[in-house]
């Protein structure tokens, strides 16, 4: 009875592997919700990334983005192309609803030394 159990355990072992989760290293996430209000989008900062770095949002229609720092320095969500900036401090999270124009946006941290420490994204409205 023993020898039967064992295959059966490693067979649910590898079925269990293959449903698991991500392992965190996805960039492209559309963390878009469908609301009573339009979409919601919510975009973590930390020291010194967007999570998600691509965000995709619907074109044409309200969106409220959902920033939240997480972080131990203060951060900021920009996108220059529609003079957008948004400060952030930490543990604080601030929303912001914007109606995009179909297109790709630069995002962009401007504190010093964030953009170049790499703290960048886009936005993919369409």
């Amino acid at each position: 009875m023993r020898t039967r159990k064992i295959p059966l355990l490693v067979v649910i072992g590898l079925l269990a592997a293959a449903c698991g989760g991500s392992n965190g290293s996805d960039t492209t996430v559309a963390p878009t919700a469908t609301t009573p209000s339009g979409t919601e989008v919510t975009i973590r900062t930390t020291e010194f990334t967007f999570l998600p770095e691509d965000i995709e949002v619907p074109a044409g229609v309200p969106v409220t983005l959902v920033i939240v720092n997480e972080g131990v320095v203060e951060h900021d969500f920009t996108i220059e192309e529609i003079d957008l900036h948004v400060l952030i401090q930490p543990g604080e999270t601030k929303r912001e609803t914007v109606t995009f124009t179909a297109g790709r946006y630069d995002v962009h941290c401007t504190v010093p030394g964030h953009h170049a420490a790499g703290m960048t994204g886009t936005l993919v409205a369409s």
